[in-house]
């Protein structure tokens, strides 16, 4: 019976995913949801398949394998978004400006005055 029910979900899965994995893209906001789901339905095939392996005698173990398949479905959503933001939306440290050497960044520190310094050394008392 619940080997009927994970081949049920597996079918109606994949048969879901295949049209979706076969479109292209049109701009990065559909490429964003496509990874994103991609990621939240491979997580829950795997949290649902973790969640009948482990649990599957346990008391309760309905709702602890619908437990572990929410779960995954979240964590694979997650990093499918994570993937996607990563490889469409770089560092500007890793890709520096196209047309010229970069440049190092300078970053202008203010000096302190002698009284300041003064001021400062005569506030601050040291103990041992």
């Amino acid at each position: 019976m619940r080997y009927l029910k994970l081949a049920i979900v597996l079918l109606v899965w994949s048969a879901l995913s295949g049209p979706a994995l076969a479109q292209q893209p049109s701009g990065n906001g559909s490429r964003t949801a496509l990874w994103t789901s991609v990621g939240a339905g491979t997580g829950f095939g795997l949290g649902l398949f973790a969640g009948l392996t482990a649990c599957d005698d346990a008391i309760n173990s309905d709702r602890k394998v619908w437990t572990s398949a929410i779960v995954g479905a979240a964590a694979g959503g997650t990093l499918g978004y994570l993937i996607t933001r990563t490889r469409h939306h770089p560092s500007p440290s890793r890709h520096p400006v196209a047309g010229g050497p970069s440049q190092p960044r300078v970053v202008k520190v203010p000096q302190l005055a002698e009284g300041d310094v003064a001021a400062l050394a005569a506030s601050t008392r040291l103990r041992r």
